[in-house]
């Protein structure tokens, strides 16, 4: 397997394959990878005809340590997740891998980033994020077995999730042993009218 294989299988499992999707699934939405560190999943998504727009505050300006930045061939937004320069309504898919909100330091911050989410969103759109859990405010609770743990903290935040008026589940990859390779889906409601 070439370099470039080793590198496309590798986004494809880590971060489609935690959050239960594949290129397909992608196919024809327009999406958003939020906390996209360098766009590693826009740069393999061009390979298989997806369109990914790449989001990440990228602190210390556009580039990481070592002096890697962005590639230039592919959509690249520099902004907070907090505050996205999106109007309203304009993604099918909002994707993030072990980023925003799973390593959010604050309730308060999550909710910020869950109802921007929301409002960049379109209706009916979805938002998968994990794997883990989210940091609400009692999760230093709950059961002392690290295993039953994981998955309390992981339901506890989808009840949290679910008063912001999100829609949504819980999944557990299939035949892992770790529990805390779950991940969310959120589904923005469809207004009534």
């Amino acid at each position: 397997m070439s370099a470039d294989e080793q590198k496309e299988s590798s986004v494809e499992q880590r971060i489609l394959g935690d959050l239960g999707l594949t290129w397909d699934d992608l196919r024809g939405k327009k999406v958003l990878d939020m906390g996209a560190g360098l766009g590693e999943l826009a740069e393999e998504g061009k390979k298989h005809g997806v369109e990914i727009i790449s989001l990440d505050k990228l602190e210390g300006g556009a580039e990481r340590e070592g002096g890697a930045t962005p590639p230039k061939d592919i959509p690249f937004v520099v902004a907070d997740a907090v505050k996205m320069p999106f109007g309203g309504n304009k993604f099918d898919l909002i994707i993030s891998h072990a980023a925003p909100p799973t390593l959010s330091e604050s309730t308060e911050e999550i909710k910020d980033i869950l109802n921007e989410a929301k409002r960049v969103l379109k209706e009916g759109g979805e938002f998968r994020f994990g794997p883990g859990g989210t940091t609400f405010e009692g999760a230093d609770q709950g059961p002392e077995d690290p295993n039953e743990r994981a998955r309390w903290l992981a339901e506890r935040s989808l009840e949290e999730i679910k008063k912001l008026d999100w829609e949504g589940e819980v999944r557990y990859r299939e035949n892992d042993p770790d529990p805390l390779r779950n991940y969310f889906i959120l589904h923005k409601k469809k207004s009534e009218k």
